[in-house]
C-alpha cells in the first residue's frame, strides 16, 4: 500500500474516532437523580387468631409532587404471620432524590380480624377515605437503596368496643431506618410458658412479640442504636416473670442473648 494511500486511512480513521468521541460526549448521562426506597412491613402480635389488613395501594408524600405511588397492587396482609423477624415488602419504587414526609395506606374493603376461630370486620377509621398517614420524613439519595421497617403493634392497634364483636384499628407502630439499626435474638425455655416479650427503652414500650410455641425462639428486628429492657410475662400460670436489663443494640449487628430459663 503506498504512503498516499496509507495517510488517506489514517486522516479517515482519526475522523471516525473523533466523531465516536463527540456523540458519546453528547449521550453520556447526567449524575444520578434518583435512589431506590423499600418499605417493609412487619407487626408485634396480638391475641387473636388472624389480623388482615386490605391495602389498596401505598403512596409516600414529597412537598413539591404531592402524592406518589409506590404500590399499585392491592393485597391483604395478615399481620400476625409478620412477627419474629418475618417481613413483607409493602412497596418499592425508584423515586426522585429529595426529602419525602409521609407515608399513606390506602385501606379497602375486606380487613377483619380472626378470633376463636370467627371472622368480625375490623372498622379503619377514614382508612378508606383518606388512608391510613403515617408521619415519617426521610431522604433519598441518589444512587443509593433506602429501607424503611413499619412495625405494628396489633396487640395494642386492635380494640374491641364494649362486649360487642366489633373491632376497630387504631393504629400504634414505629417506623426505623433499616440502616441505622441492629437487632436482637434470644430463645426462651420451657416453650410451654409461652411468654410475652416486651422491649422497653426507658420505661416505654417500643415493641413486643411472642416467642415460638414450638421452639421458645424470639427476635426483634430494627432497633435503634442503644441499651435496652426486656421483660418476659408467661401466658401460662405456674411461671415467673423476668425481666433481662442492659441489653445493647449496635447499628448493623445482631445481639444474640443467652437462652432465658422461666422458673
Amino acid at each position: 500500500m503506498g504512503e498516499t494511500m496509507k495517510t488517506y486511512y489514517a486522516v479517515v480513521l482519526t475522523m471516525l474516532l473523533g466523531i465516536v468521541f463527540m456523540i458519546g460526549c453528547d449521550t453520556a448521562t447526567e449524575p444520578g437523580t434518583t435512589g431506590n426506597f423499600v418499605l417493609y412491613l412487619t407487626d408485634a402480635p396480638g391475641e387473636f387468631d388472624e389480623v388482615n389488613i386490605a391495602v389498596e395501594h401505598v403512596e409516600v408524600h414529597k412537598a413539591e409532587e404531592g402524592w406518589i405511588t409506590i404500590n399499585n397492587s392491592p393485597d391483604t396482609y395478615n399481620l400476625l404471620d409478620l412477627t419474629n423477624g418475618v417481613t413483607a415488602v409493602l412497596g418499592e419504587a425508584v423515586l426522585d432524590a429529595g426529602l419525602y414526609t409521609q407515608i399513606r395506606l390506602m385501606i379497602g374493603e375486606g380487613s377483619n380480624v380472626v378470633l376463636d376461630g370467627e371472622s368480625h370486620n375490623l372498622t379503619i377509621p377514614s382508612g378508606i377515605q383518606t388512608g391510613l398517614k403515617l408521619v415519617q420524613s426521610f431522604e433519598i439519595e441518589p444512587d443509593y437503596t433506602y429501607e424503611l421497617l413499619l412495625d405494628f403493634d396489633a396487640h395494642r392497634s386492635v380494640n374491641q368496643l364494649g362486649h360487642a364483636n366489633e373491632f376497630i384499628l387504631q393504629p400504634a407502630y414505629r417506623v426505623q431506618s433499616v440502616a441505622t439499626s441492629g437487632s436482637i435474638a434470644g430463645s426462651v425455655e420451657p416453650v410451654e410458658a409461652r411468654p410475652v416479650v416486651t422491649v422497653y427503652e426507658n420505661d416505654e414500650v417500643v415493641t413486643t412479640t411472642y416467642a415460638d410455641e414450638d421452639s421458645g425462639d424470639f427476635k426483634f428486628i430494627h432497633l435503634p442504636e442503644g441499651n435496652y429492657t426486656l421483660h418476659f410475662e408467661p401466658r401460662e400460670d405456674g411461671y415467673q416473670e423476668f425481666t433481662k436489663n442492659s441489653v445493647t443494640v449496635n447499628v448493623g449487628e445482631t445481639t444474640v442473648l443467652d437462652t432465658v430459663t422461666l422458673e
